[in-house]
């Protein structure tokens, strides 16, 4: 990849470049020999997708040289080409190269008015100095240096908004960045705190703002979170109506947000509604599931009282709900020699009688509930402080037994918290309330 800003090139230079076609050619049998190395197993080490092709060429460090002439070079110290001024990625020299998304981000923090577009051709960067960026590489990108990318050319705003990128970016995106978010409340006021699920847990945490749509829901409760999208549910009083519920979509990531009139939710006496969220892994299509539980009634051909359940789930893309004639997990708590131990059991592809015990946390004290678990595997629990009405987080490592505290502390029972990932999803959508005509 090369990086130019305002590069002035040596006269001639370029013309003479277009006259011969060399280097093209001569990138072009690179780009084959590192893609059939790539098709057998054997790839280039270095990390950087131009820098592959060069390097796979017996006299790189010549071609290297004549690019940087060109005003677009490689090395994290070079100077740059004759007159121009730019930041390269890598180094000057033959060493591995770094991780080309940290560069990419530093690159737009130090050069905000940098001219940059994208070139799906990469035969033709030698003639235009500009970004170069190959398809398959943009899922390297972190999602907020994706977002700050739109605002520098029309080109890369008009790729990165597309369907199709977003789309390819949700499945390709196969390392993104793990994120915590914790909902509580400390006496009258609700508090939402992000944390880093890194090395750096619990130390990297900040308050998060939430959507309006959300803070308008009364009794709301977070779902779920599926593939980087975070689902609030609740209702809200409106004209006309006693209460509407409501489940709000949220993508934190991008800031982007859909709400979603839920109908006919059941409340008491006349039973019971459970709603949930999640997100296709193959096609990034939201999906939301209520199950309404009708209070039990009697039934004359079996002497006996009977429960009848109805199950629908909506779709975004076809914004319909639609009536489904049938839980991946299981959360136990019993007593083991008179401890109270909370058993964490799995599901296994989808096969119910796939359940199989995980682990065993023994809980010293009360605690009201495992919350979450993270990326390595850790659960997070509330327990009792000590002070009545209140509670805080810990953090349970299963296989030292350690418990540590998070720094956060609230009103009991108020915990939730949920673990996403960074994604793209909703990027492409306004900020929309969907009322469903069933």
């Amino acid at each position: 990849m090369g990086f130019v800003q305002k590069p002035i090139l040596p006269s001639g230079y370029l013309e003479s470049l277009k006259k011969s076609n060399k280097i093209p050619r001569r990138l072009n049998v690179s780009i084959h020999r590192r893609e059939t190395l790539e098709s057998s197993g054997n790839t280039c080490l270095t990390g950087n997708p131009i820098d592959d092709c060069w390097r796979c060429d017996p006299n790189w460090a010549n071609n290297r040289q004549r690019l940087a002439d060109c005003a677009i070079g490689f090395g994290k110290l070079a100077g740059g080409g004759k007159g121009g001024k730019i930041y390269v990625l890598g180094d000057p020299e033959n060493k591995a190269v770094s991780n080309a998304s940290y560069h990419l981000t530093n690159l737009l923090s130090e050069h905000p008015n940098m001219k940059v577009v994208v070139i799906n051709e990469v035969d033709n960067f030698l003639f235009r100095p500009h970004l170069v960026l190959r398809a398959k590489y943009h899922a390297r990108f972190p999602v907020l240096s994706l977002v700050r990318f739109r605002s520098v050319s029309k080109q890369w705003k008009s790729l990165i908004d597309s369907p199709e990128f977003i789309n390819s970016y949700h499945i390709c995106h196969t390392q993104p960045q793990h994120h915590l978010l914790v909902r509580y409340k400390l006496g009258p006021d609700q508090k939402y705190v992000w944390i880093a699920d890194d090395d750096t847990f619990p130390q990297h945490k900040f308050s998060l703002t939430v959507p309006r749509s959300v803070n308008l829901l009364e009794q709301a409760e977070v779902l779920c979170s599926s593939h980087g999208l975070i689902c609030f549910f609740g209702y809200r009083n409106e004209l006309g109506f006693k209460k509407r519920s409501r489940a709000v979509i949220w993508n934190p990531s991008v800031r982007k947000c859909v709400d979603v009139i839920v109908p006919k939710v059941l409340y008491s006496p006349y039973g019971y509604t459970v709603v949930g969220f999640g997100v296709c892994p193959n096609t990034g299509d939201s999906k939301l599931v209520k199950v309404n539980n009708f209070r039990a009634q009697w039934s004359e051909d079996t002497d006996r009282y009977y429960n009848r359940w109805e199950v629908e789930v909506f779709t975004l893309s076809s914004r319909v709900w639609k009536r489904r004639d049938e839980c991946l997990a299981l959360l136990e708590y019993y007593k083991e020699d008179e401890i109270a131990v909370c058993g964490i059991w799995m599901m296994k592809d989808g096969v119910t009688r796939s359940f199989a015990k995980m682990f065993t946390v023994k809980v010293p004290g009360k605690t009201d509930r495992v919350s979450e678990f993270r990326k390595n595997g850790e659960g997070i629990r509330e327990t009792e402080d000590g002070t009545k009405g209140s509670s805080r987080l810990e953090v349970y490592e299963p296989c030292s037994q350690h418990i540590n505290d998070i720094g956060i502390s609230g009103n009991s029972s108020s915990f939730a918290v949920t673990s996403y990932v960074e994604t793209l999803l909703l990027f492409d959508r306004s900020d929309s309330v969907i009322r469903v005509a069933r």
